[in-house]
């Protein structure tokens, strides 16, 4: 996948996960947020190659993981935009965790994601394009 938003043949950066190769069936990769606090909407793009895999958002708060996102076996190498509405049970800190699980088969897979932005701001904006 080219980055989502350069145009096709321009270099940027976007986080991605390859689930082929030496990775084992029910091979997990994650990237976890710092501290949130409140009531905010998580926006992403994301695009899934392959079959027999999955990708989720998590929040995690005092230990407890709760999904509140889901995909798999999209097997679609265009981005696709999700948003996410995030309620705490609890008004202490959380943080989210992007998550891909391989499934069983062997198969070669991918799943990327770019311009991650919770809202209302200035909480967190991570958009990959600066490297300092």
């Amino acid at each position: 996948a080219d980055d989502h938003t350069q145009p096709v043949g321009y270099e940027g950066w976007y986080v991605l996960s390859v689930c082929g190769g030496a990775a084992q069936p029910g091979y997990v990769a994650t990237v976890t947020s710092p501290d949130i606090i409140g009531p905010c909407t998580l926006e992403f793009w994301y695009t899934m190659y392959g079959v027999d895999l999955d990708m989720s958002v998590y929040m995690l708060q005092q230990g407890q993981k709760t999904q509140v996102w889901h995909r798999e076996d999209l097997n679609d190498d265009f981005w696709q935009n999700a948003s996410v509405t995030l309620s705490p049970p609890l008004q202490e800190a959380y943080q989210l965790i992007l998550e891909t699980v391989k499934g069983t088969t062997h198969h070669l897979c991918s799943v990327a994601f770019d311009d991650v932005k919770l809202a209302p701001a200035p909480l967190l904006k991570c958009d990959f394009e600066n490297t300092g």
